[in-house]
């Protein structure tokens, strides 16, 4: 292990053009100290999208999944299954 490196993102910046109400939101965002600059509130925004995307994705996945099981035939009745978890002959909810 080499001291004293660290792996660095690559940058590189874009202009946007906001409305005054949207800039001065991101200001006073920096100003009450969550972020320490506009880029760092853009940024966190730009992840916290990112991360929501990737799990969307994966939740549509999982639906599509789901729906090929149904349609092959691969589901069970929910009460039958909480019956036999809970040991009764029928499940009473």
């Amino acid at each position: 292990m080499i001291m004293g490196t660290t792996a660095r993102m690559s940058t590189t910046s874009i202009h946007v053009t906001l409305p005054k109400a949207l800039k001065e939101h991101i200001e006073k965002r920096v100003a009450e100290g969550d972020f320490t600059s506009p880029s760092d509130y853009v940024r966190a925004l730009v992840r916290a999208e990112r991360d929501y995307q990737e799990k969307r994705v994966a939740v549509l996945r999982d639906i599509d999944t789901g729906i090929e099981d149904i349609n092959a035939g691969r589901v069970y009745d929910g009460e039958e299954v909480f019956a036999e978890l809970l040991g009764t002959e029928e499940f009473k909810p």
